[in-house]
């Protein structure tokens, strides 16, 4: 102990009061003895208590690196998502349907559109007429629409996507058109077929983006929703 108080005693009784030497170094000894263990216990109890300071200090910066540590993977986390987000957003298909008559073009029929901005690729097709499905005949799913109308194929162009066509960035196609070399016996399909679109035909069209997002797409309310 670096603290002990060693006693020297002599025993001989050289002084007249000192009539019982043995003792009186003996309780000098045990004073001694009793110093050092006090200044021993204050020392351990100072060491005790500096150890638990520097072991609490440890764990609050312990807690707080983890802290740290995870605030900064959770906006790592979000910030990657938030890019998906992005990238998906960026190449998100946008499909619109609408009758068209322009003299300048000279366009006049139903055609659909990709304003989006990536590519579009169809996965189905489904056709109604007076809200009853049409089925394919030899001019496909429209076809069957326009066979359903009473409309003369004669004096139509007819197409529609089938399913993995795609509809590329700005692409426009012709779905159910007057063909621009239809005879003057058309005049008649030409007049109704606007009318007979608008009121009977309905369509809806599911398609994919190149990452495989899936949407929805119907013409009579002209709304796309993500699926």
């Amino acid at each position: 102990m670096a603290n002990a108080k060693f006693v020297l005693c002599d025993l001989s009784p050289k002084l007249a009061y000192n009539t019982n030497p043995e003792k009186n170094c003996l309780r000098e000894a045990l004073q001694g003895l009793s110093i050092a263990g006090q200044l021993s216990a204050k020392n351990f109890i100072s060491t005790q208590s500096e150890r638990k300071g520097r072991a609490l200090k440890k764990s609050h910066i312990d807690k707080l690196s983890l802290a740290i540590a995870v605030c900064a993977l959770g906006l790592s986390l979000w910030q990657g998502y938030q890019q998906r987000v992005q990238n998906h957003v960026a190449v998100e298909p946008r499909i619109n349907a609408y009758f068209k008559l322009d003299g300048k073009t000279d366009q006049n029929g139903l055609y659909v559109f990709n304003n989006g901005l990536g590519p579009a690729y169809v996965e189905s097709l489904e056709v109604t007429v007076a809200g009853k499905p049409v089925t394919d005949n030899s001019y496909g799913r429209f076809g069957g629409a326009v066979q359903s109308m009473r409309l003369g194929t004669d004096c139509l162009i007819v197409g529609g996507p089938r399913p993995n066509d795609s509809l590329k960035l700005g692409e426009e196609i012709g779905l159910i058109e007057i063909s621009k070399n239809a005879p003057s016996a058309c005049a008649l399909t030409k007049l109704v077929l606007g009318a007979k679109i608008q009121q009977h035909l309905d369509f809806t069209l599911i398609v994919k983006s190149i990452y495989g997002d899936r949407f929805q797409y119907n013409f009579k309310s002209n709304v796309q929703t993500a699926l």
